[in-house]
């Protein structure tokens, strides 16, 4: 789905860093509060998801940069990207989602389906035709 209502930068910024719905859930979030320190229990009680779930995602967005790590009694996480480009996607995203909320999902889910599916062809058994001719 081409999401036309969806400005290309979001789309762009969709496809390079969200990899799926809980992800965007999770940085819009901690976007929201950038003064407060999150667990992955309390993103999950915010979120109604698993803590497991929830610290998969902060994980990676603090990989990706997204988010400022922290070791104390737990890891804790909050809303800090390095990078000011990083910063104004997320904006951008978090305008796009107030605006168009359902295209924006449709647009992640999307994304997480083109993932899974090229994930899936790596693995897909050719036949020998297919070989030959270079089609699949």
């Amino acid at each position: 789905m081409s999401n036309p209502g969806v400005p290309e930068a979001v789309r762009s910024f969709v496809n390079r860093h969200l990899d799926g719905v809980e992800m965007l859930e999770v940085l819009l979030l901690l976007h929201r509060r950038p003064d407060r320190w999150w667990t992955a229990e309390t993103v999950a009680a915010e979120l109604g998801t698993h803590p497991s779930s929830s610290e998969r995602c902060l994980e990676t967005l603090a990989s990706r940069r997204f988010l400022d790590a922290r070791l104390a009694h737990a890891v804790l996480f909050r809303y800090s990207p390095v990078d000011p480009e990083l910063d104004q996607g997320v904006r951008q995203l978090a305008a796009a989602y107030a605006e168009q909320r359902l295209s924006v999902i449709s647009l992640v889910s999307s994304n997480r389906l083109a993932g899974l599916r090229s994930f899936a062809d790596a693995f897909r058994i050719r036949t020998r035709k297919e070989r030959d001719d270079g089609s699949g």
